[in-house]
């Protein structure tokens, strides 16, 4: 069974906020993101803020899934206008490890956000998320 993460709504940043714990796999994240949307604080111009907390197991996650997500993504921006294109901020608690920060910038090129960076704390994210708007 997918543990899906924590969703808060950050109404006065305009920042919807997933926190993940637990095994994350692709099917998650997709729900996740629908549960979002369904949600009557959702707003399609809202910015990301993805946190996989320390014991969150990503391992499983590959480079085709992300691309997969991807692209479900885009086309659900033009099949359903539900979300714009965003940023996107991840925090990975533990640190970035591997490729991580690379499979994550692939992602963005091109695809559903305008731009992705990753954070090794929240309140950088959070930061980031604050100037660029």
């Amino acid at each position: 069974m997918d543990d899906l993460p924590q969703i808060q709504f950050h109404l006065d940043r305009g920042i919807v906020e997933w926190r993940w714990s637990g095994h994350v796999t692709l099917e998650g994240m997709q729900t996740a993101v629908l549960q979002a949307a369904e949600d009557p604080s959702w707003d399609a111009r809202f910015d990301h803020l993805v946190v996989f907390s320390a014991d969150a197991d990503v391992s499983g996650l590959q480079l085709p899934d992300i691309s997969t997500t991807d692209a479900n993504l885009r086309r659900w921006q033009s099949s359903e206008k539900k979300m714009a294109r965003v940023l996107s901020a991840t925090v990975f608690e533990r640190g970035l490890a591997g490729g991580l920060q690379e499979l994550w910038q692939r992602m963005a090129a091109g695809g559903a956000f305008r731009e992705i960076r990753l954070f090794d704390n929240r309140e950088d994210a959070l930061a980031w998320l604050a100037t660029q708007t």
